[in-house]
């Protein structure tokens, strides 16, 4: 981290004697107001000038310094320190001769500081303002001592870390100012000192401006009144009025000042860096060596115990021995007595022949020796535990066969059916393994696996063979080929099947394959024109957003890979000109491909694969060897279709950006937003999508990333202009929606993506829904925040290649005041819903709304106080239903009377089959509301304002109830209850509304046009797979992993 001594910073005590001083005398100031005191050297020489001139210090900043507090002490009667943020303390100064604006160096605060001392100044002159660093570096890039302090609005995106000239990113080390909290951008509208300065000017022609560079560049702000009255100050800033040539100089002066300086603290900071490195390491071997002291401490201690252990065992064991030697020695002894006792018998001796003749018969009878039983183990021999093997429930009619093929390798193929039963499914399936003439104990030990079906080869085979054997046996509708090599994880049969249902054109879907040590091993293959194949992604980290959403890919590997069973069977199966292995699974996904289905890549199914376990490694030998073979045979069945492969079909690619990670379920915009980028993918365009601030919200992201759509996201991507810088040129459109993106990043897509087309999505009129709230409210603020909002949609409507609007009186407001621009009509996009009749069940009615909105907040705390009392008195029993999270609480205070708040609700089909209406009584507001367009898309009549019913074809009583009259409006309420045939009317008519303008097709129509007016007809035509990019496939293998078994 670097550190720039406070005299190098704060420079205009450098500056007091021949500037300042002569300035303010000159200009007569008195009363002064310093804006950053910071340590005091400057505070120190105003004090003195107003000491000597006669005059009071008011100086401000958030902490006070012990130069700040020692200074109070000193000059108790002329200064006035506030402890606090500038913005608040402004307005609570009396009139004052001069302000040093030397604080926060953001335009939001600049510009509002700006503001205030105007106001201030009313019908006087305006003060003299001098302004510090008003060049390089925080000319035209933010400067946040608090970001949180900053409104989100005006508020850029930042991160810690330093600048250099000439550079425009930002940096972590060896630079200016590391340590501090920068916007990402440079350059971009509301962005730096000197463009606050300039936004001010356009407002206020009589004020005039004098720069002064060199020290990060001085600003000086004065009335012409002023400089009328004072000639001295007049002929003083004509003497700063330097020559450009001379500027120049300054400039490049400045320039080797601030390297200088950046080169003496990185020196002190790489000094720094190795005396800590040093320290670190010897506090390393420290802790190495105290951790190896306790490793061997313990060791010794556990030795001491297991050696303790032991003796205790061995003195147990010798006591046994003991105890059964004098047993044995008695019994001995006690046998010997009998012998000799018996051998002294006469029978004993007479019968001596018999016995000869008895041992003689057993010798002829038994030539091979006896071996001792070995049933009855040793007391002292080991017990190992035995494996627990995987139960698999019976399945009469399974939904998926897990085929497995093998070929020995018992541990592996064990770990692959233990990671399979692991892991939950809600969906029923049965296991297949084709045992490939196994010659370990594979066949023993299958045999005692409950409810797996083994099919014996009698014959090694090969993988191609032995799955379609499998396959042949298969129950299932859909077939998942695995390797005997692969452990499964949690949700990957979910994921793998779950595709099929969601993508009807899936012919093939396979997983996400890792490496042991987590890495990413393929995320889908593409092939090229010479056939020879490479697996996406190789090496690289599997959570990367480029490995992280599905689609459609050339192949995937045959390891973990799931297929339509009646499509597998008209293909044929695996091709048997590849048997043994390599090259069938490419096969299958161009066999599939070839008659219209699709090869899709899931990433949500993680596979851990030891690659190289069934198949090896050596090419030289084992299946290995079969890889070139084939790739020869692929290139002859396929010459004319790898003259073009899908890999090097281009898809045009946009760039989608938008304020957050759209919520679908939670408002009208975020699922406006989604219908989008799926529209856009549905008309033949590789979408990526990105964040406002980067962040990764994973539920919602993965929402789109099912859509196949390339969600880039923190931490693999923190800065727009880093990521252009970069990849721009893979860009053919971007897409910015809502006037906050579109004003922050249009001149940074505009300087690094050049040749991409610029669309500004509106969503709605910013400027308008701003300028009804101030009307409403008689906010002058919000109506000045109006008038900023409509001189920057202007701007971006004027200079984008094509601006979308949701209606077409939205568009007509635009085209009068800028009839050049080209506008295309996407609204909000609603899939087709059946209707449900009218019957019985249905009741109440419903308010939905995202309520983070302040016109949804106003339009229910306007119902519930206006008109729900009408409603009340008409419609006693019906209950008004709201959803939406943090509703008012106003509505709290009524659910005891039939307000039924449910928050925020997932799905919301069942609430619209069951209400009998909806309402939008909003009063301010712009564009199409989602609230009233889902309703139609229900078939659910809606009652709403001349504001809510804005921008929706439909005739009031017909289509929809339009009342801005309380009683009026429950008035049409009623009428809807009472009147079924109307209902039913007005519940059709909406749903054709619905379909003629806001339906997929009006979507994809409109789109269309767009790109045929972009000059991407031509792209958009193609359906193929997109180029695996360099950050997909950079590092790949160039030796594909096919199936190995």
């Amino acid at each position: 981290m670097l550190f720039f001594p406070a005299c190098m910073q704060s420079s205009l005590h450098y500056l007091w004697e021949y500037l300042l001083q002569p300035l303010f005398a000159a200009a007569h100031v008195r009363t002064i107001v310093e804006i950053g005191a910071e340590h005091g050297e400057c505070t120190r020489d105003l004090l003195h000038y107003c000491k000597i001139y006669g005059g009071t210090v008011h100086s401000m900043d958030t902490q006070e310094h012990p130069g700040i507090t020692d200074l109070r002490k000193e000059f108790p009667d002329i200064l006035d320190f506030h402890k606090g943020y500038s913005l608040n303390i402004l307005p609570t100064l009396q009139p004052y001769d001069a302000v040093i604006i030397d604080g926060d160096h953001n335009w939001y605060t600049v510009y509002n500081e700006l503001l205030l001392i105007q106001r201030d100044a009313q019908n006087k002159e305006f003060p003299l303002v001098v302004l510090h660093d008003v060049e390089w570096p925080y000319a035209r890039r933010d400067l946040y001592h608090d970001p949180e302090v900053i409104p989100e609005y005006f508020r850029h995106p930042w991160k810690i870390g330093g600048m250099k000239p000439g550079q425009v990113e930002l940096v972590e080390s060896s630079a200016f100012q590391c340590n501090a909290k920068h916007s990402l951008y440079e350059g971009t509208m509301r962005n730096g000192v000197l463009t606050a300065v300039e936004d001010f000017l356009k407002e206020n022609s009589h004020i005039t401006y004098t720069n002064i560079p060199g020290f990060f560049g001085i600003g000086i702000l004065t009335d012409q009144r002023t400089l009328a009255r004072h000639v001295t100050l007049q002929s003083l800033l004509e003497e700063w009025n330097i020559p450009s040539s001379v500027k120049n100089h300054i400039h490049c002066i400045e320039r080797a000042r601030i390297d200088a300086l950046v080169m003496q603290t990185c020196i002190r900071q790489e000094y720094e860096k190795q005396e800590y490195a040093h320290r670190a390491l010897l506090k390393e071997h420290l802790k190495d060596a105290t951790i190896k002291y306790a490793e061997l401490k313990e060791n010794n201690e556990h030795l001491s115990r297991k050696n303790e252990q032991q003796e205790q065992q061995l003195q147990e064991m010798k006591q046994r021995y003991d105890e059964q030697l004098q047993k044995l020695t008695a019994a001995n002894a006690h046998y010997e007595q009998t012998l000799t006792r018996m051998s002294q018998t006469k029978s004993w001796r007479w019968t001596l022949w018999i016995r000869l003749l008895q041992k003689r018969i057993r010798v002829l009878l038994s030539p091979q020796p006896h071996t001792p039983s070995t049933e009855k183990e040793s007391p002292f021999t080991p017990q190992l535990p035995e494996q627990v093997l995987p139960y698999f429930p019976q399945i009469a009619h399974p939904t998926v066969s897990i085929i497995i093929p093998v070929h020995n390798h018992w541990k592996f193929t064990f770990q692959c059916l233990q990671s399979i039963q692991q892991c939950r499914t809600h969906l029923s399936y049965e296991v297949i393994i084709v045992d490939d003439a196994s010659t370990d104990d594979t066949a023993k030990n299958l045999e005692c696996i409950a409810n797996v079906t083994t099919i014996k080869q009698e014959k090694n085979q090969g993988f191609v063979a032995a799955c379609n054997r499998g396959a042949a046996a298969a129950r299932g509708r859909y077939l998942v080929f695995l390797n005997n090599d692969c452990i499964v994880q949690e949700g990957w049969l979910d994921a793998l099947i779950g595709t099929f249902h969601t993508h009807p054109k899936a012919g093939l879907v396979g997983a996400k394959l890792l490496n042991a040590d987590g890495t990413l091993q393929e995320a889908g293959g593409a092939v090229f024109t010479d056939g020879n194949a490479t697996n996406i992604g190789r090496g690289k980290d599997p959570d990367d957003p480029a490995f992280s959403y599905l689609r459609e890919v050339d192949y995937c590997s045959g390891a973990c890979l799931s297929v339509r069973k009646e499509l597998f069977m008209t293909l044929g199966g695996f091709d048997a000109r590849y048997a043994p292995g390599y090259y069938e699974d490419t096969d299958l996904a161009f066999q599939a491909r070839s008659v219209g289905w699709k090869v899709l890549y899931q990433p949500l199914a993680q596979v851990i694969h030891y690659e190289g376990i069934s198949a090896g490694r050596d090419m030289q030998s084992g299946m290995k060897q079969f890889q070139e073979v084939n790739r020869k045979t692929f290139m002859r069945k396929w010459q004319k279709e790898l003259q073009s492969p899908p890999s090097t079909r281009k898809a045009p690619r946009i760039l989608v950006l938008d304020i957050v990670t759209p919520k679908y379920d939670q408002d009208s915009g975020s699922y406006r937003m989604v219908q989008l980028l799926t529209q856009l993918k549905t008309i033949g365009m590789h979408v990526t999508f990105m964040a406002y601030d980067y962040a990764h919200n994973p539920e919602y992201a993965r929402h789109l990333q099912q859509l196949e759509i390339d969600v880039l996201h923190a931490p693999y991507i923190t800065s727009l202009q880093q990521h252009l810088y970069e990849h721009g040129k893979r860009y053919d459109a971007v897409w910015l929606s809502r006037i906050p993106v579109a004003r922050t990043h249009f001149t940074t897509v505009r300087r690094f993506a050049p040749d991409a087309k610029i669309v500004f999505d509106t969503v709605d009129l910013h400027f308008l829904r701003t300028e009804r709230g101030a009307a409403l409210t008689q906010s002058t603020k919000q109506h000045k925040e109006a008038q900023k909002l409509r001189t920057d949609e202007l701007w971006l409507t004027e200079h984008a290649d094509a601006v979308t609007v949701v209606s077409t009186s939205e568009k007509d407001v635009l085209q009068s005041a800028c009839p050049h621009a080209s506008f295309f009509r996407i609204s909000n996009i609603h899939p087709f819903h059946k209707r449900h009749a009218l019957s019985p069940e249905r009741k109440d009615y419903l308010f939905i709304g995202d309520f983070l909105h302040e016109p949804n907040r106003d339009a229910v705390t306007h119902f519930i106080e206006s008109i729900f009392p009408h409603v009340k008195e008409l419609l006693p029993d019906q209950k008004f239903i709201v959803i939406g999270k943090d509703p008012p609480d106003i509505l709290r205070k009524y659910e005891k009377d039939g307000v039924q708040l449910l928050g925020h609700v997932p799905t919301i089909d069942d609430i619209f089959h069951k209400v009998t209406l909806s309402i939008a009584p909003l009063r301010f507001g712009a564009g199409v509301k989602g609230k009233i367009t889902m309703s139609m898309q229900y078939g659910v009549p809606v009652v709403t304002t001349s504001i809510g019913a804005e921008g929706i074809p439909g005739e009031h009583g017909k289509d929809f109830f339009v009342a801005d009259d309380p009683k009026a409006f429950a008035e049409a309420m009623q009428t809807l209850f009472r009147d079924p045939l109307l209902w039913k009317e007005m519940s059709q008519r909406s749903q054709q509304i619905i379909m003629k303008n806001f339906s997929e097709y009006a979507a994809r129509r409109e789109l269309m046009r767009m790109m045929q007016h972009l000059g991407l007809q031509h792209l958009a035509s193609l359906r193929g797979t997109p180029v695996p990019t360099s950050h997909q496939a950079q590092g790949n293998s160039p030796h594909p992993t096919h199936s190995t078994h």
